[in-house]
């Protein structure tokens, strides 16, 4: 099942790029979806996370085409996700007990032996399975992250082409049942589409493995075709599923953003997406799982508020988005680099 990776180098800038925009998306929308530019331009950044999806779908599955064993890829998800995501962590928990030290029972948290708990609980990362709030509010998309990276574990494992297509389709098939609320009455479909909310978002990650598979194979129908199905099933989900708060996109909005995102990966898959590239979005790029796990919860509840009594709405979020990127930085210069090369010579040496 392997496939040889054409191109590489700019492949890599080309998702990089993509990658910090998205990053950037996400972190404008949740610093203005509760202000008067929430029903304006920005809302529309919130598609900054299927954007991120697809890219998952497309770079997980690029990853498997080089490991050796099925342990060497757990142990590199591990040291990709976990160190940063432990310094975002403890620098929102210390935010928290910031804002909250004087009076802890009157806060969301009632104690702070329940924020302890809490604290302990999302180190973890299966905050959701043991039904504990997630610290920051981006960390939901972290459960199906996880989910996905299992799926790609079994792909590897199964290796016959026949059987990954089966499986993949089949996969599909239950999201297009979701979105369709086909059978979520009855009680042991609520509870698979609670352990396994991947459903929800699946099309995107296998519309990443369809990109991939067209920049680096070639041109096949078969994969067109598929790429459509996955644009379909994920709005059919969106439409009976998602997103019914107002202050959210419509139908038609999801539907006209996510084709403009369908149309970046193809122009991605065929080599003509250089515009996007220049060393800002690459540098947005190299820090944005910092960004996205880093920004919510510090933005939105500490920084914006502050600086909002300052100098204005308009001024707090600039200054707060300037701030996190800055803090970005310094967790990817300092403990996401470093650890990612020292765990990689510890945990991978022969």
């Amino acid at each position: 099942m392997s496939i040889k990776v054409k191109n590489e180098n700019q492949r890599i800038n080309d998702l990089d790029a993509l990658r910090g925009v998205a990053a950037v998306s996400v972190m404008f929308f949740h610093y203005t979806m509760e202000t008067k530019y929430g029903n304006y331009f920005f809302k529309l950044l919130c598609m900054g996370v299927e954007m991120f999806f697809i890219i998952s779908g497309y770079v997980i599955y690029m990853t498997i085409q080089g490991t050796k064993t099925w342990k060497e890829f757990v142990i590199k998800r591990f040291i990709r996700l976990y160190p940063t995501y432990w310094a975002c962590v403890i620098i929102s928990f210390i935010i928290i007990i910031l804002l909250n030290y004087n009076n802890f029972s009157a806060s969301e948290y009632g104690s702070f032996e329940n924020l302890i708990k809490q604290f302990g609980v999302n180190l973890t990362m299966f905050q959701y399975f043991f039904d504990i709030k997630h610290l920051d509010g981006s960390y939901w998309t972290l459960t199906i992250e996880l989910q996905f990276y299992f799926f790609i574990l079994l792909i590897y494992l199964i290796k016959n082409e026949k059987v990954i297509q089966i499986f993949e389709y089949s996969l599909l098939f239950i999201s297009f049942l979701y979105g369709f609320q086909l059978f979520i009455d009855f009680n042991i479909s609520k509870k698979l589409l609670f352990w396994f909310p991947l459903f929800r978002y699946y099309p995107l990650f296998l519309a990443g493995i369809c990109f991939f598979k067209l920049k680096n194979i070639g041109v096949k129908y078969s994969l067109y075709i598929l790429v459509g199905c996955c644009f379909l099933v994920q709005c059919f989900i969106f439409k009976n599923i998602h997103y019914h708060d107002p202050r959210f996109l419509n139908l038609t909005e999801y539907t006209l953003v996510l084709i403009g995102i369908f149309i970046l990966f193809f122009l991605q898959s065929k080599s003509k997406t250089q515009f996007i590239v220049n060393p800002i979005t690459i540098e947005l790029g190299k820090i944005s799982y910092c960004l996205y796990a880093l920004h919510q919860f510090i933005g939105r509840y500490f920084l914006i508020p502050f600086f909002s009594n300052l100098f204005g709405l308009e001024v707090a979020i600039i200054i707060s988005a300037s701030i996190v990127l800055i803090l970005a930085k310094i967790i990817h210069k300092h403990i996401e680099t470093p650890a990612m090369a020292y765990l990689k010579l510890s945990l991978l040496k022969k």
